[in-house]
């Protein structure tokens, strides 16, 4: 199985992948919190001993004395409940307390997992169109430069000018367009740069069949600045454009994108 495969075996099946840990780590959770419940309901309950006093002939006392016992007596016993009630909320603050921290503990495990799944395919995803890059696909990276560095090809000037119409195309106020016979885009980013001054500039690309820009270079003869640092940038946002894959395309297919920039 080819890293492709691998790639698209993972990015297909990334949803039943999640699925199952979502739903190990729920049922950890469940098991968590039935055991300590479980633990909370077979604690003993605390003894409290009674002393019973032995009948003993005392003398006739007083009748002040008595009434004081008796008033020390119920504030003994209100101490003792009002004891009581305070344990028992401390025990309940306890059970929620240890209720609610799995909870919240899931819900941020889940999120990292998420979090880590996307990173790695992105990450698999770039190896993979990298490695391509540098080893050639049906074609040389020498054929790759050549063809970028050729002049202006008449076939490509015949090529309807398209509009970028994928999600990321459509942001800020730099406008793309491209033209790749019989190709579509599905990304093209754009670019984020710090350059003061304007204009419009075409980046000459070379495309694989898979819909990878392998190759790309501004082409000056048709770019209407001198601005090195919106050449960087075009290049940069062209090597990272995505188009639609063919198998009835060329090893390598040669079009142009044209990044048109606002003075900032």
């Amino acid at each position: 199985m080819t890293k492709s495969k691998v790639v698209s075996f993972l990015f297909a099946k990334r949803w039943p992948l999640l699925g199952t840990l979502l739903f190990h780590l729920l049922l950890l959770i469940f098991l968590s919190v039935f055991t300590v419940k479980q633990r909370t309901l077979q604690r003993p309950e605390p003894l409290i001993a009674i002393e019973f006093e032995e009948d003993v002939e005392r003398e006739p006392e007083t009748e002040y004395e008595e009434e004081t016992q008796e008033q020390h007596a119920r504030e003994v016993r209100s101490d003792r409940a009002v004891s009581e009630t305070a344990g028992e909320d401390t025990r309940e603050s306890s059970r929620n307390v240890t209720t609610s921290s799995p909870t919240r503990a899931a819900s941020q495990t889940r999120q990292s997992i998420d979090e880590q799944i996307e990173r790695e395919l992105r990450e698999l995803e770039q190896q993979v169109i990298d490695e391509q890059r540098a080893a050639g696909y049906g074609y040389t990276k020498e054929q790759a430069q050549e063809l970028i560095d050729s002049k202006r090809n008449p076939e490509v000037e015949k090529v309807p000018e398209k509009q970028a119409v994928s999600e990321e195309a459509v942001k800020g106020e730099t406008n793309i367009s491209y033209k790749l016979e019989n190709r579509y885009d599905t990304y093209i980013k754009v670019p984020v740069y710090m350059c003061r001054s304007g204009g419009e500039v075409t980046v000459n690309i070379a495309v694989d069949r898979k819909g990878n820009v392998v190759a790309a270079k501004v082409d000056q003869q048709t770019t209407s600045t001198t601005d090195n640092c919106l050449f960087n940038q075009a290049e940069k946002a062209a090597l990272n454009t995505r188009f639609n894959s063919s198998t009835k395309a060329p090893e390598l297919q040669k079009g142009t994108i044209t990044f048109r920039f606002v003075a900032q």
